[in-house]
Order: structure tokens, then sequence, then C-alpha cells
């Protein structure tokens, strides 16, 4: 669902103490009449029932905290930060705490974040860098944290550096998000279609009174739009970013066998097996260091498990499991496939 109304659910929180109280004192009678005490209490107790509903939503409303969220799987992570003026009061408490957050949230080989500012002229702070390399990091965000503030928007320029960023790798996902207050100048049609072939997931956090029907040029729905009143759920739209991106296979069944089995397909689990989904290229590839590449059809999918035709591997040895939901990006697990000769090793492998 669109996030419109996520940001600023928390106001409501303590409504329901009000109504509350009002109630109490209708019950006792307080300053109304006999004849309509009973229409009030009818009224404030249906204003109770929809604060109450909204207090539940409340209470299960993140609080300003770390980014919780988390993904094993290979990330190509590019912020494309509006730095123009009209930004200048939210910059350094919010926007560069935000991205600092995702920059120490996600430490491993296989995150890598750029960050990209633009006003009248757009600034690369940090090439695609492994969030593990720490000096690199704090120096990109040091340079973002001290940019001038210009006049203009020029977002199709800062696309255009983007895509100079995404890695010619196919084993990563590829998310592109925008922060941005407010319109931009120029066309981004093209730099958009580009990103779109590249299979680059595009994202958007709005703040302020902005036109949803524009940021329909940079994203496929509202739905990867995240609009606000300010920055403060700043830290909380990268765990719902990251959900909606993260594909991931956490394991794998049967995860070792003998090379002379039955045929087998394998059964893997996971996380994001339906995003950016074309189920006609879906595949899964199975590897070793310097052997040929098996690539086999993918049957059933849901959100956590995908099922890969059994990939017919005689040769032992330990395979790189792969998994591409379009066609295009080629996602590298930590899971592993053990072919074995039982007849050496005495032993049967199969998983139950």
């Amino acid at each position: 669902t669109h996030e419109k109304n996520y940001l600023c659910i928390k106001l409501l929180c303590g409504a329901e103490k009000v109504v509350v109280s009002k109630l109490k004192r209708v019950s006792n009678g307080a300053g109304i009449g006999r004849g309509g005490k009973a229409s009030v209490l009818k009224s404030l107790t249906m204003r109770l029932l929809y604060v109450v509903a909204l207090a539940v939503s409340c209470s299960l409303c993140p609080v300003w905290t770390q980014s919780s969220s988390s993904c094993s799987g290979a990330f190509d992570f590019i912020f494309v930060v509006d730095s123009s003026l009209s930004l200048a009061d939210h910059y350094k408490d919010s926007v560069v705490p935000f991205v600092e957050d995702v920059a120490n949230h996600f430490v491993n080989p296989d995150f890598r974040l750029s960050i990209i500012t633009f006003d009248e002229y757009v600034h690369l702070h940090l090439p695609l860098t492994p969030t593990q390399d720490r000096e690199a990091i704090k120096e990109g965000i040091e340079s973002m944290r001290n940019v001038a503030h210009g006049i203009g928007t020029d977002l199709p320029a800062a696309i255009d550096e983007a895509l100079t960023q995404i890695s010619n790798k196919s084993d990563s996902v590829k998310v592109v998000l925008v922060v941005t207050d407010g319109l931009w100048t120029g066309n981004i049609f093209r730099g958009v279609v580009e990103l779109k072939k590249l299979g680059v997931l595009r994202f958007i956090v709005a703040i302020g009174n902005v036109d949803e029907e524009e940021f329909l040029q940079f994203v496929d729905s509202l739905d990867q739009t995240f609009i606000g009143n300010d920055f403060l759920y700043l830290q909380q739209i990268i765990d719902m970013v990251i959900e909606r991106t993260c594909v991931e296979v956490t394991s794998i069944q049967p995860s070792q066998y003998c090379q002379d089995r039955n045929a087998t397909d394998l059964q893997l689990k996971g996380r994001g097996f339906t995003i950016n989904l074309n189920r006609n290229r879906a595949q899964c590839r199975f590897q070793t260091d310097n052997g040929p590449i098996v690539t086999r059809p993918v049957g059933e999918i849901t959100k956590y498990n995908m099922t890969c035709e059994d990939p017919g591997i005689n040769k032992t040895g330990t395979y790189v499991i792969q998994i591409t939901l379009d066609g295009v990006t080629y996602v590298t697990s930590s899971v592993r496939l053990v072919v074995a000769d039982c007849k050496v090793v005495r032993a049967v492998y199969y998983e139950v």
C-alpha cells in the first residue's frame, strides 16, 4: 500500500486518552442533561473505537531507532540526494544521518554504497564502495555533509551520474533512492529508461507538499514513494525499502547429495523471490570455481520459496547458487550445494 499516511499517524497516538476521559465524564453525568446523555455516549463510543484503531496502528509504528532490517544479498545502493537551498534546514540534521545510518548498519562486502547530491550541479561524494571500507565511507559522508547548497535541482544529470556508477556486474540488486523536497528541472525520461534496462529498482523519499503524479516519471507506481511532512521517519523508511528490494537465499534442500542419486528438484528458502519477477526468465544457476555453469528453469515461486529443477550435476564438488528473477540480475547467495561421491565417503547426504 501507498505510504503517504505512514509518517504522520503517530500524531494521533494519544487521542484515545482524551475520548476515554470524556466518556467517564458523560457516564457520571457531568454537565449533560439526562435526555442527551445516551446520544453523547453513543457518539463518543464510536469516536473511541476509531481512535483505538489508530492507536493500535501507532503501536505498530516504529520509533526513531537505528535501522533494523538486514539482508545478506548483494546490493548496489545509490543515494541521489537533493542538496538545494530549500532542503538546507533538514540536510545536516536529518538527511546526512539517514545516509550514515545505512552505511553503518549494512557493513558487508556485498553491500556497496554510492552517494550523489544535486542542485544546479551534480556532486559525486562516494563511488560505489563496499561498506566494509570504513575509511572511504567516512570520507564520502563528510564530503556530503559539507556540500554547498545551490538553487537548482538538476535531477536528470544526477541520474546520469548514477548510471555511470551502476556496476556492470550482474550479481547484485541495484537500487537508486532519490531524496527530495520538491520539483526538479529537466526531463528524466531517457535516464529512467536506461535504469529500467539495467533492472534498477527505483524509490523516492519526498518531503512536504509535493506533486505525486510527477514522481510517476521516475517510479513505476506510488508504492515506490514515501511522502511525509518532515524527515522524522527517514530511518524507518530504509527498513521498508530494504524489505521491498532484498533478494536472498537462506537455505537449500537437499543441500548435499550423492552424484548417482535419482533426479530431485531443489527447494530454496529465503525472501524477495517475487521482486521484479518475470516468470519466463527466472532461473537457478549452479557453478564451481573452475567448472561449467549449469542453468535450470524455476518451478513454483512464492515470496519465500522457490523450486529449482534438478540440475543434473554428476561431478563432485561444492557449487555456488545464483538466482535471477528477471533474466538480468543474478543474485549470489552464501548457500552452497555439495555433490559427493558416496561410494568413497561412505555416507548418504540427503537431508530430511
